[in-house]
């Protein structure tokens, strides 16, 4: 008895479950034979809060780190602790008030930027990637600015250079901050249902921005309100200048 012939082979039939509304990446990885990556378990004692535990497990811990290291760190506290002592450094220049106003929208010009530095980070990617080398060299040069004003004497820089240094400070967080949210808006989309929780963990940063103005306050005011602002060098870094310690 003959046996029947097989049916001829269609590359089609292994896609066939994927219509257009299904999700492209996973397609994708079921497509080509990949396994989607596990996430890592949610470490001690972070996994004792559900909420916290659910949104590891279904973002991953690198998601999450480098949102809190951009979102509530740097957007949150160092630029509400860096932004009060920006007037103060300016007025030890001996800088008058319509003249701080022009360099006061030169340092926050970065945040004006963002629709730019978007088109220029999806247009221009860099070795494939359009995100991370925009971060890492707008980062290289925030902290290159922010050593500049910690350690070089008020003596040998004039009030321009500072307030270009504060410029690039501004990029740093401006870039940082606009290319994470466009990252989370990505892993929001494949995980629609997690979007809210994301969401409340990115906007947290407000709890962090009232720390970094009161620790700002209350540690550097009381100095400033004395008249102690005077240039000098050190290891307390950029509120150094300021405060005069």
């Amino acid at each position: 008895m003959k046996a029947d012939a097989a049916p001829p082979y269609n590359c089609d039939d292994e896609a066939e479950e994927f219509t257009e509304t299904s999700p492209l990446v996973v397609g994708k990885s079921k497509i080509l034979g990949k396994h989607e990556d596990v996430a890592d378990p949610c470490p001690y004692p972070l996994c004792l809060n559900p909420w916290f535990s659910g949104l590891w497990d279904a973002f991953g811990g690198k998601l999450l780190i480098m949102l809190f290291a951009s979102q509530h760190l740097m957007k949150g506290f160092c630029t509400s602790l860096v932004g009060p002592s920006t007037q103060y450094l300016l007025a030890s220049y001996q800088v008058a008030g319509p003249r701080m106003q022009i360099f006061g929208g030169i340092i926050g010009l970065p945040w004006a930027m963002k629709p730019i530095i978007g088109m220029l980070s999806d247009g221009l990617p860099i070795r494939g990637y359009n995100k991370s080398p925009y971060i890492l060299f707008a980062s290289a040069m925030g902290i290159l600015a922010c050593a500049v004003i910690a350690k070089v004497p008020k003596e040998a820089i004039c009030v321009e250079y500072i307030c270009g240094c504060l410029f690039f400070m501004q990029l740093q967080a401006s870039t940082c901050d606009l290319l994470t949210e466009a990252k989370y808006a990505e892993k929001m989309q494949a995980k629609p249902e997690k979007g809210p929780d994301l969401m409340t963990y990115v906007f947290r940063l407000a709890s962090w921005r009232l720390f970094g103005n009161t620790y700002g306050w209350t540690a550097y005011g009381p100095r400033w309100t004395k008249g102690s602002v005077r240039s000098g060098s050190g290891t307390n870094g950029f509120h150094h200048r300021t405060s005069g310690a």
